[in-house]
């Protein structure tokens, strides 16, 4: 993953990004690639799946009929991962073609914050849709300011998670500017859900040797071509007795963030992606054997 890694913390564009990851995917010499993304259900994410869908879609997923590829895809208020969805996208992939070597499963995380130029300042979370102006993302705005709509409780729980509440630390202007809270918040979601799917991938190891890559990232909202900053990657191994996860990105504190500008570009970073990749063995478990029912978000 040597291309999508150069690209932490750094804005692209979205056909770079999702280019990168075709190029890294197209080297590992899987016998199948599958792909999954995870966008908010907001418009204005066309632009990043459409990037997906051409430069890494078309390449390499198998067609699925008449020569049509396609991905898993979730699509929902706030870009949240669905427990499970991993394992129903391994299924669908898990073809006689990647039963003759490995499989590998590209799963790609979005969250997405509007960004504009306002004098020689950046303003993150609101821009014009349309003739309006209008907040991006709506669904993340409205978690913090305390909505209590069922996706609202769900991000609000992905952010409390750990024993850390990130809602109380991005509200704190002394730990968060709010010039940068949209952008934080943004950046927090992309590596929660993340981090669900790597969970839900951790927990069991899957019927057929597979190598799994979560990808998270913030979509930049521009009133041009959208940016994209690639937050962080799991490499989830399950090809071998002792299965590991290697992760490299940013870390979950909003308050350890810190914003440059590179050019005309925005870079991103923490001591956590400072510190290089973490690495561990996982704790194997039979797919036979039934899930933790005390597991929680």
């Amino acid at each position: 993953m040597n291309r999508i890694s150069k690209l932490l913390g750094h804005e692209a564009d979205v056909d770079e990004v999702s280019r990168a990851l075709y190029a890294d995917a197209s080297e590992m010499g899987a016998s199948l690639v599958g792909g999954m993304l995870v966008t908010c259900a907001d418009e204005s994410e066309r632009e990043s799946r459409n990037a997906f869908q051409r430069n890494f879609a078309e390449h390499l997923l198998p067609p699925l009929k008449l020569g049509e590829r396609s991905f898993f895809r979730l699509a929902n208020l706030g870009g949240r991962y669905e427990r499970g969805a991993v394992e129903i996208a391994h299924q669908h992939y898990t073809t006689t073609a990647a039963e003759k070597g490995f499989k590998l499963l590209v799963v790609k995380i979005n969250s997405h914050v509007s960004v504009e130029r306002d004098g020689g300042r950046h303003r993150f979370g609101l821009m014009r849709r349309y003739d309006t102006e209008s907040i991006y993302c709506g669904a993340l705005h409205a978690m913090m300011d305390g909505s209590d709509l069922p996706f609202a409780r769900a991000l609000g729980a992905s952010f409390r998670s750990g024993g850390l509440n990130r809602l109380e630390i991005l509200s704190d202007r002394k730990r968060v500017p709010p010039a940068f809270r949209s952008l934080f918040v943004a950046v927090t979601n992309s590596h929660l859900q993340a981090r669900h799917a790597a969970e839900d991938i951790e927990s069991s190891r899957p019927a057929t040797s597979t190598l799994f890559l979560v990808v998270n990232s913030v979509v930049l909202n521009k009133k041009q071509k959208d940016g994209e900053i690639v937050c962080g990657v799991h490499r989830i191994d399950w090809r071998t007795a002792e299965p590991t996860l290697e992760y490299r990105g940013l870390g979950d504190d909003p308050s350890g963030y810190r914003v440059h500008r590179e050019a005309a570009r925005l870079m991103i970073e923490d001591d956590v992606l400072a510190a290089g990749a973490i690495t561990r063995v996982l704790a194997t478990r039979s797919v036979d054997e039934e899930p933790d029912e005390d597991r929680h978000e």
